[in-house]
């Protein structure tokens, strides 16, 4: 997985989006959550600790107003995208499988597999994306590209 984890900034987007972590998956832990005492962010890659000076010098990802909206829409209304972008991931999925999208900063998104257990699969864009209609034009380039390759 080629996923750049900011600890800090991950921690400032979900502060600044009011929440103390992702989705909790159906079985393993959330993608990223706040510890209680807020000192660390616990992932599902292991635990950081977190200053709060390093807080306060963090910006949220740009993101951070339209994340949960974005991830919303995807999962209700094109999860049939999300086997093609895995695909390009270098992951296969049996169809079937519940798949989610719990989380998209402007570098790129996770996508959730839900199949024994929870299985994180970072999609890179191909250029950071800075606004909502950025990430919606690259995730349909990106998906042309996907199905293009088949």
């Amino acid at each position: 997985m080629n996923y750049d984890l900011k600890p800090a900034k991950v921690a400032s987007t979900l502060r600044v989006r009011g929440l103390q972590g992702t989705p909790e998956p159906a079985q393993g832990q959330p993608l990223f959550r706040l510890s209680k005492s807020g000192e660390s962010l616990l992932t599902a890659f292991g635990e950081f600790p977190i200053s709060a000076s390093m807080l306060a010098a963090t910006e949220p990802d740009p993101l951070w107003e339209s994340a949960q909206g974005i991830c919303s829409h995807m999962e209700d209304d094109h999860a049939d995208t999300f086997a093609d972008f895995l695909r390009t991931a270098g992951r296969e999925v049996e169809k079937g499988v519940p798949v989610t999208m719990p989380w998209v900063e402007q570098d790129g998104f996770f996508l959730t597999i839900h199949q024994d257990g929870a299985e994180h699969v970072w999609v890179s864009f191909p250029q950071p994306c800075l606004s909502a209609n950025d990430v919606r034009k690259t995730l349909i380039l990106m998906l042309r590209e996907a199905r293009h390759e088949r």
